[in-house]
């Protein structure tokens, strides 16, 4: 049986020597940078919300009563082989726990479409896609279980349903953009630009309604009948036979998103959000905050209304206003420090500061898509684009000249006497009039293409140049001399150096440190130490804490407190695309990633450090449930619990996308240990997850068949 989907996730191997004391977990926190971010879709379950955005290529959750936000990243492979969703527009949890993720795919040279569909079955942590079915299949929008556990997919080209006998999606609905998928009682409901179609048997058969000029983007129910949202309108009907009548206040407006609440039913527009009777006869504009914003995702839980709108996620309440909850996205380029307490903050298309005491963003921005940041003073800084160099205020519009026209600039520095470098792509500029004139110092022999973090001035004298496979130059500005100080196939892709002189160096997959100004080099880390293929992108060193920092282009974070004699690791935020990374005067590290926005340590980062990132989940200790024996098993196994209470019990098996394949109730067991048996002759290789409920508490382990 051919199968795309690989079920062996990737087991990350350690081979550092890490420090043997008890590990604890470290958390991350992410900030809500105001930039611009598109929710796609709101899952809230079990007192935790999940988000997804078009722009992110992820997946965000929280606790709902967390301020802390955790992402992960929707892709397979890891560097220049990772392959993801390209917008991610839905997302899914079966009733086993599996994570499901749809959006766009890419095309091949033969019009096969592949990887919009992942499957993660460890909370998000790994993620595989799955093509079975889906070779063909243009944007997936929704995703939906049905009563029965039957998993559906709403895409471009259909709705698609998974067979668990053959081990595919199969086509049941054949439309033009199903985008929002439904059950009302034993009524599943689809949605597309042909009008609403509705099947009473799972999905197998389909009967239409409605008219087909209407492209519905939303569904919902009420006591008194159906509301479907349209590119044209909001439309009614007291039951699926009658003909859709048009709600009046809502003539000609794109109606995104349908929340029944009650007696009432909350409208998201193009312009905001309204709250009708149900009945169709009272209407009013509701959540004043984003009257003027596109809404797209309407959730409640527990007296909060969930918004999801294109400028972020928003926790409303009809009595009173409504408060920003994230999402942060946008491309972070580059992060600065300014002082002891303002992070400058690059996106893709402004400097945002960030008060950190305060943790508020200011309400002001510098409208220009940075590269690399040099603050100034209090409200000053230097910076550059592409093709640009700016002098930039908070208070006051910024200058900007082209210094080198035929060059794209890469990074920028500043020298303790206040003379500013730049980097381009063929030689090195000085100037000594804060940037009003600039003069080359020194060319390139041979160099091709740019490099993230190029220049770092130690002295008066000195300054050193990243010169990617031409290695590491040391240039000296009083001589006008220079000379290359290692690494020349090696290819460096960060380095730092402290006040006293002392030079780390990231080399792709290793670390050196000289103490002679590049004269003698060490190496602390080397490629066999690094999980997989991961490239060191940065270097950072706490010169007050004396902590050594390597950050991967994946988000691992390799620390050392004895200068990188023995490291430990944080995969927390493993796999998250990075791009530039500051250590704050108070010791926490901020992360600035490609796609998620900010991360900052909430705890300061100490080996040892723990390497899993599944979620910390507290169950009562009514019971414990231990791995099956034997595993993998033909056709019987094992399984074994004990109870600390009298519980009725029951095991449930299932299949790789969360349906429900086998069902054993064990009736009322006392306390103590317990054993049952389980045969699963008539099923099928593969793996399952076992879950074992008692009373209202579940526990479930991984159990794998082999024929």
């Amino acid at each position: 049986m051919n199968r795309s989907i690989n079920l062996r996730f990737p087991v990350i191997v350690l081979v550092l020597f890490l420090y043997a004391n008890t590990t604890y977990a470290q958390s991350w926190e992410l900030l809500n940078i105001p930039s611009k971010s598109e929710i796609s879709d709101i899952v809230i379950e079990n007192d935790t919300i999940y988000v997804v955005s078009k722009e992110a290529g992820g997946l965000f959750k929280k606790s709902i009563n967390s301020s802390t936000w955790s992402y992960s990243q929707i892709s397979e492979g890891e560097g220049a082989f990772t392959h993801g969703i390209t917008g991610t527009l839905s997302f899914s949890i079966s009733e086993s726990g599996m994570y499901y993720a749809g959006g766009g795919g890419f095309i091949t040279g033969d019009g096969m479409v592949y990887d919009q569909f992942f499957i993660s079955e460890d909370y998000g942590k790994t993620w595989a896609s799955y093509r079975n079915g889906l070779e063909k299949v243009g944007l997936i929008k929704d995703i939906w279980h049905d009563a029965n556990g039957e998993l559906f997919i709403g895409s471009a080209s259909g709705v698609y349903k998974f067979r668990t006998e053959e081990n595919s999606f199969v086509r049941v609905l054949d439309v033009v953009a199903a985008s929002m998928l439904f059950q009302q009682n034993d009524t599943l409901l689809a949605g597309s630009r042909q009008g609403l179609s509705f099947s009473t048997d799972h999905g197998e058969s389909w009967e239409g309604k409605g008219s087909d000029t209407l492209n519905i983007i939303a569904i919902t129910s009420s006591e008194d009948g159906f509301f479907i949202g349209t590119n044209a309108g909001l439309y009614r009907a007291n039951d699926l036979n009658q003909d859709w009548i048009e709600v009046e206040d809502f003539t000609r407006t794109s109606v995104n998103a349908l929340l029944s609440l009650q007696n009432k039913l909350i409208v998201g527009t193009d312009s905001g959000a309204y709250s009708i009777s149900t009945d169709g006869v009272e209407t009013a504009s509701v959540f004043p905050e984003l009257k003027k914003s596109r809404i797209t995702k309407l959730e409640s839980y527990k007296g909060v209304i969930y918004v999801g709108s294109e400028v972020g996620l928003f926790a409303c309440d009809m009595q009173s206003e409504c408060v920003y909850a994230g999402i942060p996205i946008g491309r972070i380029r580059t992060l600065a420090f300014q002082g002891d307490d303002t992070l400058l903050v690059s996106s893709s298309d402004r400097i945002e500061r960030f008060f950190a005491l305060e943790e508020e963003w200011d309400t002001l921005s510098i409208p220009i898509d940075a590269r690399k940041i040099i603050p100034v003073d209090k409200d000053n800084l230097f910076a550059i684009s592409s093709h640009q160099f700016y002098r930039c205020s908070y208070v006051a519009p910024c200058d900007s000249s082209r210094v080198d026209p035929d060059n794209t600039l890469f990074s920028l520095d500043r020298s303790s006497t206040g003379d500013l470098f730049i980097l381009t792509t063929t030689k090195v500029l000085q100037s000594g009039d804060n940037g009003m004139s600039w003069e080359p110092i020194f060319t390139f022999a041979d160099r091709k293409r740019g490099y993230r973090s190029p220049l770092f001035s130690i002295s008066d004298s000195l300054l050193f140049i990243e010169a990617g496979e031409q290695g590491l130059v040391k240039y000296s500005i009083a001589d006008q001399t220079s000379e290359v100080v290692g690494f020349e196939n090696d290819g460096v892709n960060a380095y730092y150096i402290t006040g006293s002189g002392t030079i780390y160096v990231s080399a792709y997959y290793s670390i050196h440190k000289s103490t002679d100004l590049g004269n003698t080099w060490a190496t602390l880390l080397r490629s066999s130490d690094l999980s997989d293929s991961d490239i060191i992108i940065d270097v950072l060193y706490d010169e007050v804490k004396e902590k050594l920092y390597a950050i991967t282009s994946e988000g691992r974070v390799y620390v050392s407190n004895n200068d990188g004699k023995n490291w430990g690791i944080n995969n927390e935020l493993f796999p998250t695309r990075m791009e530039d990374n500051e250590i704050a005067p108070d010791g926490r590290l901020y992360l600035g990633t490609d796609e998620a926005g900010i991360f900052v340590n909430t705890k300061i980062i100490d080996p040892p450090i723990t390497i899993n990132n599944e979620p910390s989940i507290s169950v009562p200790n009514a019971f414990t449930l231990y791995q099956n024996y034997p595993n993998p098993f033909n056709p019987s196994t094992t399984v074994s619990f004990e109870l600390n209470k009298p519980s009725e019990v029951q095991i449930q098996v299932y299949n790789v996308f969360g349906q429900r394949v086998l069902t054993q109730n064990l009736g009322r067991l006392q306390s103590g240990l317990h054993s049952e048996q389980l045969n699963m002759s008539t099923f099928a290789s593969g793996m399952y997850l076992l879950k074992l409920k008692a009373n209202e508490y579940a526990q479930s382990i991984k159990i794998t068949l082999i024929k």
